[in-house]
């Protein structure tokens, strides 16, 4: 998911919720599925040894052009397999 998106707010995070909760405001033009959110999860908790709940607040991106056309709409990319792991873009690094 790390190229197919970018995040636009601040994350926040509920740290009173069991596990906490994420919240991060993206862009996409392609949808986020619940699967690459499960993946992402995963990936935090092997790296952080900690769960936490992420929640994708997605704005749809679509591109237009004056010329009344626009790109085709790229093929969904396929999930990542289990050994690779997902990109974070440097834009939601903390500090970054």
């Amino acid at each position: 998911m790390g190229q197919q998106v970018d995040l636009i707010k601040p994350i926040k995070v509920d740290w009173n919720k069991q596990p906490p909760e994420v919240y991060l405001s993206v862009r996409a033009k392609t949808p986020v599925t619940p699967k690459q959110v499960g993946e992402v999860e995963d990936y935090l908790y092997r790296k952080l040894g900690r769960r936490f709940s992420l929640v994708f607040q997605v704005s749809q991106v679509q591109e237009i052009r004056s010329t009344g056309t626009s790109p085709p709409t790229p093929e969904p990319k396929k999930m990542l397999a289990p050994h690779r792991q997902p990109q974070i873009p440097l834009s939601s690094r903390k500090g970054g």
